[in-house]
């Protein structure tokens, strides 16, 4: 982030949802997720055979609190961002380059 002109970033982990990363000056927080672990739209991967439904209610939790995490943040006047692992696997400079002009953006927009 920081090579890509995105300053001001912290790891704060207090925050509903405990974003990986998160700009307080303008109220941005960034989540990186795993494609497996809160079930990408994109790559559908597949539950585990074994052990299923442990892993169908692992997995459905894991969506469900990313979900109500987003509410309370934007309820909060914060911004939750999702980047997706296959986003970072295929241009990890590109995703790195949208965030920072995000937070340009609204830098912007404040002030």
């Amino acid at each position: 982030m920081w090579a890509a002109g995105a300053r001001g970033y912290r790891v704060r982990r207090r925050l509903p949802g405990r974003p990986d990363l998160v700009f307080p000056a303008v109220r941005l927080a960034i989540f990186v997720h795993g494609c497996f672990w809160h079930r990408c739209e994109v790559c559908r991967l597949p539950e585990p055979k074994a052990n299923a439904e442990f892993w169908r209610d692992k997995l459905t939790q894991n969506v469900n609190r990313d979900a109500a995490a987003t509410l309370e943040l934007e309820r909060t006047g914060w911004k939750p961002v999702v980047v997706w692992e296959h986003e970072l696997r295929k241009d990890l400079h590109g995703v790195a380059a949208r965030v920072a002009a995000q937070v340009v953006r609204m830098r912007g927009a404040h002030g």
